[in-house]
């Protein structure tokens, strides 16, 4: 069975060590509790059978990060990934749309962060 649900506060542990490992992320434990603290409702997962098999997060975007940000109603997402072997099942659309309707709640636009290797992955998504 597949949970799409955001995480919870004892669960930033897990979420650091699946960035690094699936997704090569290099954020500090106390990085992911700052944003975590600042915007729970924009860390989402993907489980299946119990497993986690997906994460997207994010944070309201800085102004001084992006030139094209004229006002902070935008989030950025800073990680999608899905764990290796689960590639191609639909798990990194389905956090990605979970990860949209979570910041739609707050937000206007979403922005991407810059990472090599994504582009086919957010074209297919649309």
């Amino acid at each position: 069975m597949t949970t799409v649900r955001t995480v919870r506060e004892t669960e930033l542990s897990a979420i650091r060590a699946f960035d690094e490992e699936h997704v090569g992320g290099d954020r500090s434990l106390d990085e992911l509790r700052t944003m975590f603290d600042s915007y729970p409702s924009l860390f989402v997962v993907v489980e299946d059978g119990g497993e986690l098999v997906a994460i997207a997060y994010g944070r309201e975007t800085r102004p001084a990060e992006s030139p094209t940000v004229s006002d902070p109603n935008e989030v950025s997402l800073l990680s999608v990934g899905v764990r290796r072997e689960a590639r191609g099942q639909g798990y990194g659309r389905t956090v990605l749309e979970q990860f949209e309707r979570q910041a739609a709640r707050g937000w206007e636009a979403v922005g991407t962060a810059a990472a090599n290797g994504v582009e086919g992955f957010y074209r297919e998504c649309g």
